[in-house]
């Protein structure tokens, strides 16, 4: 994965469900600290890394500068850890980088709120 993002034409990386773990998370972030200058597309889903490794890699995307670069629209990280720490840098960075489409796990008490919604419902 680090070595792909190297690449500075590489436009969409799906790393969807290769167990990169936290590990992973942190070896991709330096990557993308001030933005990637092509990747637009980054699916990152699937891969049980811990909260503080996704904080880690959101706040790297947090990091604007004035040359910045960042062509990244949509960023995948469901199926890894969330929690209040994360939910608090994606707040920000609605707010920082509005370009930037992120998917991700609903959290659970909306869930759980849709669920009793549709069983009311039925």
């Amino acid at each position: 994965a680090s070595m792909a993002l190297k690449c500075t034409s590489l436009s969409s990386l799906r790393l969807f469900n290769n167990k990169l773990g936290s590990e992973g998370f942190e070896a991709i972030t330096p990557f993308l600290k001030g933005g990637h200058p092509s990747l637009v597309n980054l699916d990152l889903g699937g891969n049980n890394a811990k909260e503080d490794a996704v904080a880690g890699l959101l706040q790297a995307l947090l990091h604007k500068e004035e040359d910045d670069c960042s062509t990244l629209r949509v960023l995948e990280i469901g199926g890894n850890e969330v929690g209040n720490e994360v939910e608090s840098i994606l707040k920000e960075l609605e707010r920082v980088r509005p370009e930037l489409d992120i998917a991700r796990d609903k959290p659970k008490v909306q869930q759980e709120m849709e669920q009793e919604l549709q069983s009311f419902m039925q």
